[in-house]
């Protein structure tokens, strides 16, 4: 399997069966195999993690397919369209989609034997300038949340780690981490700010993939 981080929460998996494409929002995507299916997956609306321009990307691959949240408006015809809490098998994928405590779904997409989170903007958004109380309904909905993968065991997981937080920027792959069997943690939504991927690994016993550019490859 091979991963290639885009940029903010894009990411590019090549597995043996089929090319996925995560939140793509900006950078460049490297060649892709033709021979594969490409499903391209978008998390929610925000332009962060939705750029329009996606659908001119791919216009002489044969084989992509899109699978979009609900919260995304498009004229472009959408192969799948998916909302929160939803089952669905699309090609060899087994998907499931989650709540976000921001917009639109996180994704769980089961194919090859392997079993790959990604997060959207399903995170435990803990702001100091919020009120007590929105705070502690944001941390009693992300729990709600991921204690729904409790009982699944993740080869490859992509979670926010946001430098805005200020003092709670770890606090989501922290407690995600305390509950989920994880094997491999990418960061993302960091806002090109690699050095709090240095800080989070300097302080955590179980680390997260050392990103340090665009572009970067991973084979797992």
């Amino acid at each position: 399997m091979k991963i290639t981080y885009i940029g903010h929460s894009g990411f590019l998996i090549e597995c043996d069966s089929v090319n996925l494409l995560f939140d793509y929002y900006e950078g460049s995507i490297p060649k892709i195999e033709y021979d594969k299916k490409l499903i391209v997956f978008v998390s929610h609306f925000h332009h962060d993690h939705f750029n329009k321009g996606i659908f001119n990307l791919f216009e002489t691959h044969p084989n992509v397919s899109y699978v979009f949240s609900s919260d995304v408006k498009t004229t472009h015809e959408i192969d799948v369209v998916v909302s929160e809490n939803e089952k669905v098998l699309f090609e060899n994928c087994d998907i499931q989609t989650y709540k976000s405590t921001d917009s639109g779904v996180a994704f769980l997409v089961k194919v090859d034997n392997k079993t790959i989170y990604h997060a959207g903007d399903l995170n435990l958004w803990l702001w100091n300038e919020e009120t007590k109380e929105d705070n502690q309904s944001m941390q009693e909905n992300y729990s709600k949340e991921i204690d729904k993968l409790k009982d699944i065991k993740i080869d490859i997981a992509f979670l926010p780690l946001d430098p805005r937080q200020e003092e709670y920027e770890f606090a989501g792959i922290e407690e995600f981490v305390s509950k989920i069997e994880v094997d491999t943690i990418f960061p993302m939504h960091f806002w090109n700010d690699y050095s709090i991927i240095e800080r989070y690994n300097a302080n955590h016993e179980h680390k997260v993939v050392d990103i340090k550019r665009k572009g970067q490859q991973f084979k797992l």
